[in-house]
């Protein structure tokens, strides 16, 4: 699928939501570095654009489920596709470019509304099918 056709609109200036069901320390949680957001692991920018679509579409957390697709480029990993499946089968996507290391949110209708810049890309890493957590 081609991103790149998705029609732009205003971008969303929201807050910065932590913890998915739970309180996460200080020492676990994004940070700001000036106007870039910097997470140390996969799992911190999953729980972030999770919780960035519940906090935009007033979603209750926890009471949808999101799936994600690593997206290849001549076969390398070149980000991750996330899907938040929301009410009434309605999806919302965000995509995480690690060329450019940004973070794009989609709306149901195909509209951008939001988009960060990350400072530095969080340990690219997935599981397999045993569950064990490999190197993309």
């Amino acid at each position: 699928m081609d991103f790149s056709t998705v029609p732009a609109c205003k971008l969303w200036e929201g807050s910065l939501c932590l913890g998915r069901n739970s309180v996460r320390s200080q020492e676990a949680s994004p940070q700001m570095i000036g106007s870039f957001l910097q997470f140390r692991t996969l799992d911190e920018l999953r729980d972030f654009v999770y919780e960035t679509f519940c906090e935009h579409y007033q979603l209750q957390i926890g009471a949808f489920h999101m799936t994600e697709q690593v997206l290849r480029r001549g076969g390398k990993p070149c980000g991750i596709y996330f899907c938040l499946h929301g009410p009434r089968a309605v999806r919302f996507t965000a995509i995480w470019e690690t060329e450019s290391n940004q973070v794009l949110f989609y709306g149901s209708t195909g509209e951008r509304f939001q988009k960060l810049q990350l400072s530095t890309a969080p340990d690219f890493v997935q599981k397999n099918n045993t569950g064990v957590r490999v190197a993309a």
